[in-house]
């Protein structure tokens, strides 16, 4: 038996008799990924995202950073841009594995007033 998800096919062995109803299923194992983003001095810069890109088995472009995406195993490479400035980091995935990647995107150390942020530097 096949079953295609999240861009890959997977296969179990079923045995059945001739003439008999079989139900059968494939298990995907998958892994939950949590990414967020930090400046300089490790203050949390979520909101100020401009986009996230992970690439690897699978492929994905945000705009916001992702709480529990469902991920395949594999090993990925996660580019974070906020603020004008990038950092990327290889991060590798366990079957079954919940993983929380934190980003430290250098020269966005700054203070946040009135909602705009204001630079360090």
């Amino acid at each position: 038996m096949r079953a295609f998800t999240l861009e890959r096919e997977f296969a179990s062995t079923v045995s059945a008799e001739l003439g008999k109803t079989v139900i059968a299923a494939v298990e995907v194992s998958t892994s939950l990924l949590t990414i967020t983003a930090v400046d300089d001095d490790q203050n949390p810069i979520d909101r100020y995202i401009e986009v996230v890109e992970i690439s690897g088995p699978l492929n994905f472009i945000l705009d916001t950073p992702p709480k529990d995406l469902e991920m395949l195993e594999g090993t990925y490479t996660v580019t974070v841009t906020a603020l004008g400035k990038s950092a990327s980091q290889v991060i590798v995935l366990a079957n079954s594995e919940t993983k929380k990647v934190q980003i430290v995107i250098p020269g966005t150390a700054g203070v946040d007033l009135f909602g705009r942020r204001i630079p360090l530097n």
